[in-house]
């Protein structure tokens, strides 16, 4: 994986030279290909447990899930590189008489048609979800689904009861250091990348902050990020529940990025039956 990502680099280093333009056109999808791992059969013998649908976003299919029949529910939104086998514990800990379990995977991501996905596209995916189950009582999200979903409820003017936020990122600017890292890619490419990015979005990179999006959340919100996360700084949590009225923070440590832990499951599950 790390020979192919300095391949990418030198290629996009050596285009931007010549076709500037294209050149950050590339970059950005290269930015936004989840390079998605093919479903284990435990994996798919778990989702094949749900009620199972496909929505249309901007021409693809979204796979969605449906556990439980309860009067309230609950919309799982996964992150970067991960599908919706990720909420297992999750969802085997619920109440389904009292809950119904909205799961889905993002635009490239596991069931889920496409090469790409990117904030923007998330949100919109995000709100054909909602869509099509109404507003859920509570969000638990992780990494990037937990930016998109601020971002989701910032701009439809949504509001929900509960709203659990494990291990996110800031915001966008983020991304684009990390894959600058990653691909170890000229600060020329980088701009030119930016460039198309205000083209795709309509908004420069810094725009997609939760400085902009946070102020309006008013959630009862739980907020989980791990002081050595390897992926996510623990101080993008710690700057988040600043900006929102109503916030519970949870420092924890050893338990990374993921968070895949027990303890995290029960005290986020509790948080939105509460």
């Amino acid at each position: 994986m790390q020979l192919i990502k300095n391949l990418i680099g030198k290629y996009l280093n050596t285009l931007v030279l010549i076709f500037p333009k294209l050149a950050g056109k590339q970059a950005f999808y290269f930015f936004c290909i989840p390079f998605k791992a093919k479903l284990k059969p435990e994996q798919n013998a778990f989702l094949n447990t749900a009620k199972q649908t496909s929505l249309a976003v901007e021409g693809k299919k979204v796979r969605c899930y449906v556990w439980g029949s309860g009067p309230k529910t609950i919309l799982m939104v996964h992150g970067w590189q991960s599908n919706s086998y990720r909420w297992k514990r999750y969802i085997e800990s619920l109440d389904l008489s009292l809950f119904r379990v909205v799961s889905f995977d993002a635009p490239g991501h596991g069931n889920s048609d496409g090469l790409f996905c990117n904030v923007p596209l998330y949100e919109k995916t995000i709100k054909v979800v909602i869509e099509a189950f109404g507003i859920p009582t509570g969000i638990i999200a992780h990494s990037i689904g937990a930016f998109s979903s601020v971002y989701y409820l910032h701009k439809n003017n949504i509001e929900v009861d509960r709203l659990a936020l494990l291990a996110g990122p800031y915001g966008a600017i983020q991304f684009v250091d990390f894959f600058e890292k990653e691909l170890t890619v000229s600060e020329r490419l980088v701009h030119q990348m930016k460039l198309h990015f205000k083209v795709y979005t309509g908004h420069e990179v810094e725009y997609f902050s939760l400085d902009n999006f946070a102020p309006a959340i008013k959630s009862n919100t739980l907020v989980i990020h791990d002081e050595n996360d390897e992926a996510t700084p623990v101080q993008n949590s710690e700057r988040l529940v600043q900006l929102l009225t109503n916030a519970d923070f949870w420092k924890t440590k050893g338990m990374g990025h993921r968070l895949k832990n027990d303890k995290v499951v029960k005290r986020t599950v509790e948080f939105v039956m509460a």
